[in-house]
């Protein structure tokens, strides 16, 4: 098929478009024509089949582009001699103005046809997510304990995150391998419960027995129709470990539902803002609009006012979530080019401001390899700042089914680079700058 639009290629005669206007006439006309009537006909069905104008328009981007068929068709009518002119050149059936305007055709068609597919496709899809309302069911959070230390700031933020119709969770996984027995989680989930029962919130709780703490929240999550997981890190004084740990990482790279990841360093109630950096794409991710919904949930809880850097495209999109919310709450909106800008931003935050990212896994629409950088980044330059993470859900394959000798915890032979370098060094350059 290649060798075949090459050889096509190879026979236009490029001085027929500069010998006169013949050959661009017959081109444009071409051209509209064939785009008109493909647009005619995806507008006359799209009317009679009360179809969307954006799923009217990838139909006409998708019924739009010219190919191969129509250079067979213009290569046969080329090649018919259906006469020969007084100096012997033959008269073709289609003469070479049609052939080169075919050319001209294909080239516009497919063009115009990759444009509107892709424009008409992402707004299909936002469409699809504003007609999901994340508050028409409930969205159930898992809350797992496993440091005592962090339990009370973990339950406070599940409920702030809760709304009405959420159930919540406590989770306590009875892990054997690594030491953990029955009345170690028993304890931790009544230590739970009494702070559940002091600041009058339900919680149920569950004590798992399973082959290692990932997989005993994938299968809780499964059981009880969890959409949101809830888990807190600390301050790791060694710069090699990475912040979020074997376990977590299994987690990350085996589960699809949404995952928040919090440290905090003081209480969640002295936080004044909350600053969230959103990658480009973003309101693609299918867990978006909840994440959303929540934050905006957890200022007003928090009487905080929000601060978003986001893609231009991002923030439009932000803009029609809140006229579909109906949320009062004061709210700055940035335009984020440049990710490398990051550590310069969250320099000039205060200790009372909450740092809130929405990364996304490999294979992601909105996955960007500098995405994996920010956790190593906000542990080694920003240790002393509140910062969250938000994975939102996606479908994931699993390669390797779980098994007693392969747990969803991920090697423990993973080395770490120095990825944050470029950022200590635009760091270094602002600070330099500022001072």
């Amino acid at each position: 098929f290649p060798y075949f639009l090459i050889s096509i290629g190879m026979m236009i005669n490029l001085r027929a478009f500069t010998q006169g206007w013949e050959g661009w006439y017959v081109a444009i006309v071409m051209s509209v024509s064939v785009l008109l009537g493909k647009f005619l006909a995806a507008k006359i069905f799209q009317w009679s089949t009360k179809m969307s104008d954006a799923q009217g328009s990838l139909l006409f981007g998708l019924t739009s582009g010219r190919a191969a068929v129509t250079l067979a068709v213009v290569m046969i009518g080329y090649n018919i001699i259906v006469g020969y002119q007084e100096d012997g050149s033959p008269i073709r059936l289609l003469n070479e103005y049609v052939f080169n305007g075919s050319v001209v055709m294909i080239l516009i068609s497919c063009l115009i046809s990759s444009v509107v597919t892709e424009k008409a496709a992402k707004q299909m899809l936002l469409e699809r997510n504003e007609q999901t309302q994340p508050d028409e069911k409930a969205h159930n959070i898992l809350v797992p304990v496993s440091n005592p230390k962090q339990i009370d700031q973990l339950l406070h933020t599940a409920v702030m995150l809760k709304q009405s119709k959420d159930k919540l969770y406590t989770l306590s996984v009875v892990d054997e391998h690594a030491g953990m027995d029955r009345k170690q989680c028993s304890n931790l989930l009544n230590m739970a419960a009494h702070y559940a029962a002091s600041i009058d919130a339900e919680f149920h709780q569950v004590m798992r027995f399973d082959t290692d703490v990932p997989s005993g929240i994938v299968n809780a999550v499964k059981e009880f129709q969890v959409s949101d997981v809830l888990v807190g890190i600390h301050h790791h004084t060694h710069l090699k470990d990475h912040p979020f740990g074997l376990k977590l990482r299994g987690l990350l790279k085996h589960a699809s539902f949404n995952v928040y990841i919090t440290r905090f360093n003081q209480m969640l109630d002295d936080t004044k803002r909350i600053v969230l950096m959103l990658p480009e794409k973003a309101e693609y991710e299918h867990g978006f609009s909840l994440f959303m919904q929540r934050s905006y949930r957890l200022c007003q809880q928090l009487h905080a006012s929000a601060v978003i850097y986001a893609h231009p495209d991002t923030l439009q999109h932000i803009r029609q979530l809140l006229r579909r919310f109906d949320l009062k709450i004061s709210l700055e909106l940035n335009e984020l080019h440049n990710w490398q800008n990051v550590p310069l931003i969250i320099d000039s935050l205060t200790e009372h401001d909450l740092i809130s990212f929405v990364l996304s896994r490999k294979n992601t629409v909105s996955y960007a390899p500098l995405l994996d950088e920010i956790p190593l980044m906000m542990e080694r330059l920003f240790p002393d700042k509140m910062v969250s993470y938000f994975y939102p859900e996606q479908t994931v394959f699993v390669e390797n089914i779980t098994t007693y000798s392969g747990p969803l915890s991920v090697p423990a032979t993973h080395h770490h680079k120095d990825d944050v370098s470029l950022f200590t060094q635009i760091l270094n350059d602002g600070l330099d700058a500022k001072n």
